[in-house]
């Protein structure tokens, strides 16, 4: 005898489970069965705040002022940035953005920032002539890694900033017109990142490389 089975729904594994859990069930019915009801007050409040935030503060800050937090200008009585920095960290921060820019091709500083680094110096000495005192930025004055001592050791870097630096280098071949190249591949190195893909993969970490790039003026300026 034929079978009437395929007048019913059949249950297979891909049908997926219905459980009618709907809003008016939360309402009406498992209000009380958490994390049921603790979901609908938050609900409600978040709600609540969307429509008549606003509204609440400003009355609140009508009637009790203080609450309020303004613009606040913060009196720390030290100069802005460029000026703040003393003798020593600005001269670190000329000469690594000259060689780097002149020498190796890269840039460090934007011109903004190029150009308040160099108008700064004749704001710091019109100050110190009023307050001697000039109070300047202290420890590691700077985000560059190659500016941190922890790392710059690490690193066997020698900064542009120090006079005559080759004399401090020490590499393994022969040739002393290319000492300088040790810390210049690590300055290089350091910027991989905004280099093209080409560039990067075509990048040789090797001193006998980077000299002859270098020398070949292959260097891109990086922005």
């Amino acid at each position: 005898m034929l079978s009437n089975d395929y007048l019913y729904t059949k249950s297979r594994e891909t049908t997926p489970q219905t459980h009618h859990h709907t809003i008016d069930r939360v309402i009406s019915h498992d209000w009380k069965t958490g994390p049921a009801w603790p979901m609908l007050a938050l609900f409600t409040l978040l709600l609540l705040n969307q429509l008549f935030g606003n509204w609440v503060m400003r009355r609140l800050y009508s009637c009790f002022p203080s609450l309020e937090i303004g613009d606040m200008e913060l009196d720390e009585d030290i100069e802005n940035y460029w000026v703040a920095l003393d003798d020593k960290d600005r001269n670190w921060a000329v000469e690594e953005d000259r060689y780097s820019t002149e020498q190796l091709g890269l840039q460090i500083l934007t011109k903004k920032q190029k150009s308040a680094m160099h108008n700064s110096e004749h704001q710091r000495q019109e100050i110190l002539q009023l307050k001697p005192q000039i109070r300047s930025l202290q420890g590691c004055h700077s985000y560059d890694i190659l500016c941190n001592p922890l790392y710059f050791d690490d690193f066997q870097y020698v900064s542009a900033s120090v006079k005559n630096r080759e004399l401090y280098i020490i590499d393994d071949d022969d040739d002393e017109g290319n000492d300088a190249v040790q810390s210049d591949i690590v300055r290089i190195a350091l910027n991989l990142a905004y280099m093209n893909e080409q560039e990067a993969r075509e990048f040789v970490f090797d001193q006998a490389h980077v000299a002859k790039k270098l020398n070949a003026g292959h260097t891109r300026a990086l922005l």
